[in-house]
């Protein structure tokens, strides 16, 4: 038999080598026109589900060797018990993109070069939060040595009575975590854009966070970095704008050194770390220095001021463990005034001490006492969601009758006592749960206001 003319080999040669040139390109067609089927999808998604805790549904998955791997349109839904009172998702990102070391993964190992997300919004709610924390103390949390704030300062003291005392003293700064030898490789970045945050009680929103950017450093050579927020809101009063934390990365910590902050007119220093290693351990130290205080842009009816306050709050634990989570916060203030009842009320001092244990948050002692009036009360909210607290306020008749009138008109008349004190009037409000009905009653058999409409009542008032 005649051997093939040259020429015919040469071309079953050329096609070979265009089919082993084209072969990566098809497998990588045809892995992407897998990812994008509903099945692809819908396996994805319960995997994270499993994952999770929570439902989730993934709308689109690709994965190039220019791009990386991309989650779109990835939406967690919240717990079924939330849903009718929160509509919108616990977490919704518009867009995940991962960069893998391709080197290293295809020799078996995960090592990621760089992360973006782009535009996620995290809702979350007190109520889940406290579900979280009774499900981590079912399961025992790992022995991890948080991480130390630095570059805070003392603790201050608050003149007069110091509500420090008042309080445990947060746990001492333990040992730095063994930092890794990462110089041999670059730094692994996390790029986020447009970033927010709510979190929401009862139905209502407490505070969100909006318009947070940033590049964060996560992984290899140390480096440094800015995170950008665009506002802050507090039941719905904007407490800052265009602020600005800057950021330290060591192996294995991430750092926030003395961020020099301003909230609703106040000077505040923010020192926080975070470990990035299993378990997450974190310790943050937030303080406002001694000043004076206004607060009558979001209290405009009361319009609270002190001419000195003063703030300390610091917490550690692992922040994939909410049970181990502990904290402590003390204030002060002197020469406090607002309106109260369309009147005028002065006081000499106030204090307020709060602890964080075993996912139980105790206020043991708030008070803010003066000539003709005070405020005295403590509370605890355990990590099922239930509390119990009471405000006693001692007024005169006049104010007494003022309050009264006034939410009276709205169908919530107060329920006033006489004190032994002459000329002093006193009425206790207390937080009621139970049987679903959950509010503050306006003193012994007085109406129960719902939690989200006392706080109207009480700045109208």
């Amino acid at each position: 038999m005649p051997a093939a003319p040259p020429s015919r080999w040469k071309r079953r040669i050329r096609r070979i080598l265009v089919v082993l040139l084209l072969s990566p390109f098809l497998l990588l067609a045809l892995a992407n026109g897998l990812l994008a089927t509903p099945w692809a999808r819908g396996y994805l998604g319960r995997k994270l589900s499993a994952r999770l805790g929570v439902e989730t549904a993934v709308g689109n998955v690709t994965c190039t060797p220019w791009g990386g791997f991309t989650i779109g349109e990835l939406r967690c839904l919240q717990p079924p018990p939330l849903r009718e009172s929160i509509k919108a998702p616990l977490l919704e990102v518009r867009e995940i993109q991962a960069h893998p070391q391709w080197s290293r993964l295809l020799r078996g190992e995960l090592a990621i070069s760089s992360v973006r997300i782009d535009r996620p919004r995290l809702t979350l709610s007190l109520e889940m939060a406290a579900t979280m924390v009774s499900a981590s103390a079912a399961a025992p949390a790992p022995v991890v040595t948080p991480p130390p704030v630095v570059a805070t300062a003392e603790t201050p003291a608050v003149e007069a009575r110091k509500p420090s005392s008042q309080t445990p003293a947060p746990p001492a700064p333990p040992s730095t975590p063994p930092v890794s030898d990462s110089s041999t490789i670059g730094t692994a970045w996390m790029e986020i854009t447009d970033a927010g945050c709510e979190l929401w009680l009862a139905g209502s929103k407490l505070a969100s966070l909006q318009g947070g950017e940033g590049k964060i450093p996560f992984a290899g050579a140390p480096a440094f970095s800015r995170l950008q927020l665009r506002e802050l809101e507090i039941f719905g009063q904007v407490f800052g704008r265009d602020l600005t934390a800057p950021l330290s990365w060591r192996a294995p910590e991430l750092r926030c050194n003395a961020a020099e902050l301003r909230l609703a007119d106040l000077e505040v220093k923010l020192s926080a770390a975070l470990g990035v290693i299993p378990g997450s351990p974190f310790a943050v130290d937030i303080s406002v220095p001694r000043q004076a205080a206004r607060g009558d842009a979001w209290l405009q009816n009361m319009k609270p001021a002190a001419a000195q306050l003063e703030v300390r709050l610091q917490a550690i634990g692992l922040l994939r463990h909410p049970s181990t989570w502990q904290g402590v916060a003390a204030a002060g203030a002197r020469n406090v005034t607002m309106q109260l009842g369309g009147q005028a009320a002065a006081f000499d001092e106030g204090r307020a001490a709060i602890t964080l244990q075993g996912g139980v948050m105790n206020c043991p002692d708030f008070r803010l006492t003066g000539e003709r009036a005070s405020f005295l009360g403590n509370g605890q909210l355990r990590a099922d969601g239930q509390g119990t607290a009471v405000l006693r306020v001692v007024v005169p008749p006049d104010t007494a009758a003022a309050w009264t009138e006034r939410m009276g008109a709205s169908g919530h008349a107060p329920v006033f006592a006489p004190l032994e004190t002459p000329d002093r009037m006193f009425i206790d409000l207390r937080w009621i749960s139970y049987s679903g009905v959950q509010g503050i009653e306006l003193g012994a058999g007085g109406p129960v206001v719902p939690a989200e409409e006392f706080g109207k009542l009480l700045s109208d008032g």
